[in-house]
C-alpha cells in the first residue's frame, strides 16, 4: 500500500502491532521497521501485542518508542497455561499410528468439541480423506474465504466437526468453547503454548493433548520443567483420555 499507492502514514496517531513474535516468525521484520520509518507523528502512540518477546520485540520497542512500558500477562516459562487445563503425551511411532489413536479417542468423545493442530499442510490435507468424523481443514493453502467458512462451521452451535489446521490457526482463533486440542506432533515450545490456549478459556477444563515420537521424548519433560506443568504420558489414547459422561451414546462414528 505505501509503496504501491502511496499511502501516507506521516498523521498516523495510533500503531498496533498484533501478534508481534508471529509477525517475525512469518519474515515480516523488515515491514514492521519499513512502516515505522512512514511515521512522524511525535504524539504517535505505539502497542504491540506478543504472546512470546523475542529480542526483535524489545529492540522495536527501544527503537520505536518513548518510555515504553510492558506489561506482562502471563509471566516468564511458569503459569503459562491454565491451571484447569491437563496435558497428556502420547507415544506412537508413526503418523498412522497417531491416527489410530485419534479415531479411537473422537469414537469415544463424540460429544466434544475438537481441535486438531498439525506440523504441515500435507498432515493437515490428510484429514480431509478420514471417514470416521467431519474434519473442516483450515492452512495456508486455503483463501480467506475458505478459511472463514470452515472456522464459522466450526463455531456452530452443536457443531460436530473437527477443526485440523497448521499454525495458521492458532493465532488470534476466538472460539471459546474448544474442549480438547490435539497436537498431532510439535517440536517448538512457542507452538505448544499457544496451540495449547486454543482450549481451558474463560475458566473452563481443557484436554491438550500431545503425540510425540520415541526419540521426542525429551521434548515433552522439557516441557514440564520450562512450564511447570505435569504432562501425563502414555503409549495409548481413547477411553483412557475420556471421561465417562463422554462416551457416546450410539458407539458409532462422528457426524
Amino acid at each position: 500500500m505505501i509503496s504501491s499507492y502511496g499511502l501516507g502514514l506521516a498523521d498516523v496517531d495510533y500503531f498496533v502491532l498484533d501478534e508481534g513474535d508471529r509477525m517475525l516468525d512469518m519474515g515480516f521484520q523488515d515491514d514492521i521497521s519499513e512502516i515505522q520509518s512512514h511515521i512522524s507523528n511525535q504524539d504517535c502512540r505505539s502497542m504491540v501485542f506478543s504472546a512470546t518477546v523475542p529480542k526483535f520485540i524489545q529492540k522495536l520497542a527501544a527503537e520505536a518508542m518513548t518510555n515504553p512500558v510492558m506489561i506482562d500477562l502471563v509471566g516468564d516459562g511458569e503459569n503459562q497455561l491454565p491451571d484447569q487445563l491437563r496435558s497428556m503425551a502420547v507415544v506412537a511411532k508413526s503418523f498412522e499410528s497417531k491416527l489410530d489413536h485419534i479415531k479411537s479417542f473422537v469414537q469415544a468423545n463424540s460429544n466434544k468439541k475438537i481441535m486438531i493442530f498439525t506440523q504441515t499442510k500435507q498432515e493437515a490435507r490428510r484429514f480431509e480423506h478420514l471417514s470416521f468424523a467431519r474434519f473442516l481443514p483450515i492452512h495456508g493453502d486455503l483463501s480467506q474465504q475458505q478459511r472463514e467458512y470452515a472456522l464459522n462451521k466450526f463455531k456452530q452451535p452443536g457443531s460436530r466437526h473437527i477443526l485440523v489446521g497448521t499454525d495458521v490457526a492458532a493465532r488470534g482463533l476466538d472460539v471459546d468453547d474448544i474442549e480438547v486440542v490435539i497436537q498431532v506432533s510439535c517440536n517448538a515450545f512457542d507452538s505448544f503454548v499457544h496451540r495449547s490456549g486454543r482450549t481451558a478459556r474463560k475458566g473452563k477444563e481443557g484436554l491438550n493433548i500431545l503425540f510425540l515420537e520415541p526419540q521426542e521424548l525429551k521434548f515433552a519433560y522439557e516441557l514440564q520443567d520450562k512450564l511447570n506443568i505435569n504432562i501425563d504420558i502414555s503409549n495409548s489414547l481413547g477411553a483412557t483420555a475420556a471421561s465417562k459422561e463422554s462416551q457416546p451414546d450410539n458407539g458409532g462414528e462422528r457426524h
